[in-house]
C-alpha cells in the first residue's frame, strides 16, 4: 500500500477527523487559559443584554397556552435529544475528551476495516467500513465515557469543589428537567465549568429552557448532579 492509497477518499474520511480531533485537543490545552478569562467577560455582557430585553415578558404571556399537539411534539423531541446526548456521553466527561474519543474511534475502526478489506478481498467496501466505524465508535465511546466518568470530572478545570459552586447562579446549556440537564458557569477562579444537573423536585417548573438562569441549591452525590431551581431574577 503506497502513499496514494492512503490518500484515497475512503481513507481520508477516517484520517482527517482523527487529525481534526488532535488539533482540537491541542487547541483546548494551549488556548484554555486565555479563553477562560475572555469568556468570563463575554458571559457577563451577554447576561446583561438578555436581562434588559423588555419584550420577554409579553412574549411569554402570548405563548402561555400553546397548542397541546405542538407541546407534545416538543417534549418528544427533547426526550429523543436527551437520549442522544446521554448515548454520546455529553455531560459525563469534558467535551474535549468526548470529541477526541469519537474522532479517534471513528478513524480506528474505519481505517482498520479498509485495511482488512484490502488485504482479504483486494478492494475496499466504503459503505461497510463506514457502518463498522459508526457502530464501533458509538459502542466503544459509550463504554469509554462511562469508565472515565468515574475518574474524570465533567469540568475542564479542577479549581473548585462541588461545595464551592453551591449557591452560585448558572445558565442552562441544554433544557433542564427533573431527570437531566446541563449548566455552565464561571467559578470564583474564573474557570469555565460545565456540570450535569436536574431540576429540584420541589420546583413548580417542569423544565428550564437553554440560556435561562438557574440557582444551584445542592449536590446530589447519588445522581452525580447538581440540584437547581429556575432563577427569575433580572439583571
Amino acid at each position: 500500500m503506497d502513499l496514494k492509497w492512503y490518500l484515497e477518499w475512503y481513507n481520508l474520511i477516517f484520517i482527517l477527523p482523527f487529525v481534526a480531533g488532535i488539533i482540537y485537543l491541542l487547541f483546548s490545552i494551549v488556548g484554555g487559559s486565555s479563553d477562560h478569562d475572555v469568556g468570563h467577560d463575554h458571559d457577563i455582557s451577554s447576561d446583561h443584554d438578555v436581562s434588559h430585553d423588555h419584550g420577554t415578558n409579553s412574549h411569554v404571556h402570548m405563548d402561555a397556552y400553546p397548542d397541546t399537539h405542538i407541546h407534545s411534539d416538543h417534549d418528544n423531541d427533547f426526550k429523543f435529544l436527551s437520549k442522544v446526548l446521554d448515548l454520546l456521553g455529553i455531560g459525563k466527561t469534558p467535551l474535549s475528551i468526548i470529541i477526541l474519543s469519537l474522532f479517534t474511534l471513528w478513524a480506528f475502526f474505519g481505517f482498520c476495516a479498509n485495511m482488512v478489506s484490502m488485504e482479504k478481498f483486494g478492494m475496499v467496501y466504503p459503505l461497510i467500513s463506514v457502518a463498522i466505524a459508526f457502530f464501533g465508535m458509538i459502542i466503544f465511546n459509550y463504554l469509554l465515557v462511562r469508565f472515565l466518568a468515574k475518574f474524570v470530572p465533567t469540568s475542564e478545570s479542577h479549581g473548585s469543589s462541588y461545595q464551592d459552586l453551591i449557591g452560585n447562579e448558572a445558565q442552562a446549556l441544554y433544557t433542564i428537567t427533573k431527570d437531566s440537564g446541563m449548566i455552565t458557569l464561571y467559578d470564583k477562579h474564573k474557570n469555565y465549568q460545565q456540570m450535569p444537573c436536574v431540576l429540584s423536585p420541589d420546583s413548580s417548573d417542569t423544565k428550564v429552557e437553554p440560556n435561562e438562569n438557574v440557582k444551584i441549591l445542592s449536590y446530589d452525590a447519588e445522581k452525580k448532579a447538581f440540584i437547581v431551581i429556575k432563577n427569575d431574577k433580572q439583571y
